[in-house]
């Protein structure tokens, strides 16, 4: 047991660190006035400019990925990946000449394939007010330059989602399922997950008779009529 004295000099004081705080280390200050050396007061006042251009752009990062993630409900786990990756990208200097939103968007992408988060890329363009190609280059870029393992996207992350968001039974959730299970893989390679995800559900709900429009999935799945159409007649023949 440690007395009243003891726990108070043994207490640490301030908060406790964390991926989304600029500075994570300890920073000395150099008190420039009080130096006579002039090469020194030169390299402390350099040293000064690069640690705040850092600091600056972390806030900046921080603030933005707050923003994109809060808007799309996106867990901490991710947003704690995602800035992981930035700070390795700043790090290493990838971030110079770049868009600090777009570099975000990338580094939540790659965070939501990582955890397998029925988040699109399309969701996260449209949140980041950027261009989606530039987005998808930084996006390459990071997955080159730290040789990430990028999984693939399983329709079935996307088949809750979207059954709740049409407020459908969970038994229609369940015949979805069923379906992508006994569909072959070379059906399922290659096609866009949220566009064979609306198929089916509209094929089963056709089969049901239950009134679900096209204009409404592709609304709310983020898909194009047409292609739900097209799926749709090559999905029947497993139903």
């Amino acid at each position: 047991m440690f007395s009243s004295e003891e726990m108070r000099l043994r207490g640490q004081n301030g908060g406790f660190h964390t991926l989304f705080t600029p500075n994570l280390s300890f920073h000395t200050k150099i008190n420039i006035d009080e130096t006579p050396d002039y090469n020194f007061k030169r390299i402390a006042k350099l040293d000064t400019y690069t640690h705040g251009g850092k600091v600056r752009n972390l806030l900046s990062a921080t603030r933005e990925l707050k923003k994109m993630s809060s808007t799309v409900h996106l867990p901490n786990p991710i947003r704690e990946s995602a800035m992981l990756l930035y700070r390795k990208a700043l790090k290493r200097d990838l971030i110079r000449g770049r868009s600090i939103t777009g570099m975000i968007c990338a580094c939540l992408y790659y965070a939501c394939r990582n955890h397998k988060s029925p988040i699109s890329f399309q969701e996260l363009v449209k949140e980041s007010f950027t261009n989606a190609r530039r987005i998808m280059n930084f996006y390459q870029l990071l997955v080159k330059e730290f040789e990430l393992k990028v999984p693939p996207l399983e329709p079935t992350l996307f088949v809750s989602r979207f059954i709740n968001e049409l407020q459908l039974s969970i038994e229609i959730e369940k015949r979805v399922l069923c379906v992508l299970k006994n569909l072959p893989f070379n059906f399922i390679n290659g096609k866009e997950p949220k566009s064979l995800i609306a198929a089916i559900i509209y094929s089963i709900g056709k089969k049901e008779k239950i009134k679900i429009t096209q204009k409404t999935l592709a609304k709310i799945t983020g898909t194009c009529e047409v292609s739900i159409r097209y799926k749709a007649k090559e999905i029947e023949k497993f139903l």
